[in-house]
């Protein structure tokens, strides 16, 4: 029987969990370690709440497309957040 809220759970997990991930990755330098561990930092809790929901194996393939979207889709908010604080518009964390 397919649990098929369980999967959304998953899913939304995937995305959700590489949102900050992506933002993180895009403030280091390229091939770090800590870059590496950006990418992969999801991976053990996603494998651990696939198995603890006992989803079966054929979801992988869309929840790796989610996590790519996650990662992508966060270093676009922190690049586009970087950009506004930039230009003056916007002043995150500002004492002013």
């Amino acid at each position: 029987m397919i649990h098929w809220g369980a999967i959304g759970v998953l899913l939304i997990l995937a995305f959700g969990l590489n949102l900050p991930l992506g933002a993180w990755r895009k403030t280091l330098r390229k091939f770090s370690p800590a870059w590496f561990l950006g990418i992969h930092a999801s991976i053990p809790v996603l494998f651990l709440a696939r198995f603890e929901l006992e989803i079966t194996y054929w979801i992988i393939p869309l929840e790796i497309a989610l996590v790519v979207a996650g990662q992508v889709a966060g270093s676009r908010l922190r690049g586009s957040a970087s950009m506004l604080d930039q230009a003056g518009e916007v002043r995150v964390g500002a004492d002013s």
